[in-house]
């Protein structure tokens, strides 16, 4: 992504390296031996990146840290974000954004569910769009849990698309 510098100095003088700044990239970790001393051998040190891609929020989400504890702050549904990896956080898929913080992967890019019953789809504001239906049998992408609207239950399939929740 950049060529190579060479530092050079007297065998047992310090040497600090800084990481490049990259536009839609992460760095991935700290080199072990990003500061170090000179000696007589040749070091190599090597900072290693993560490629962002931009995705949109399809379900309102909290945002988590590397435990899986929540934190401040939330993405809203709409928005476009950049992440840069997933992570297994006790069993479930996380998405890397560029802060040291998680958002769970569902909310992002859902999951496939099973229609069990022809499901109509509807607006947010739960009306049916005319000529809008799915199949029995038809797998479904879901995104987040189910959220509540009118006193049901109904699961986001795309911006401004719901299915009931009992059809699945």
């Amino acid at each position: 992504m950049a060529p190579d510098k060479i530092l050079s100095g007297n065998v047992g003088d310090g040497y600090i390296t800084q990481e490049l700044k990259f536009a839609g990239y992460l760095l991935k970790a700290r080199p072990y031996n990003a500061t170090g001393f000179f000696s007589y051998e040749p070091q190599i040190v090597t900072y290693t990146y993560l490629k962002g891609t931009e995705r949109m929020v399809m379900h309102n989400s909290y945002l988590y840290d590397i435990n899986g504890k929540r934190v401040t702050g939330k993405l809203m549904q709409g928005q476009i974000i950049t992440t840069y990896d997933t992570e297994n956080i006790n069993g479930q898929k996380y998405y890397l954004l560029d802060n040291n913080m998680f958002v769970e992967a569902t909310n992002i890019t859902g999951q496939k569910r099973k229609l069990k019953h022809k499901a109509l789809i509807y607006n947010q504001k739960v009306k049916k769009i005319r000529y809008a239906s799915l199949k029995r049998g038809r797998k479904v992408r879901t995104y987040g849990g189910a959220v509540k609207r009118k006193g049901r239950y109904y699961y986001i399939i795309g911006q401004n698309r719901y299915v009931k929740k009992a059809n699945f």
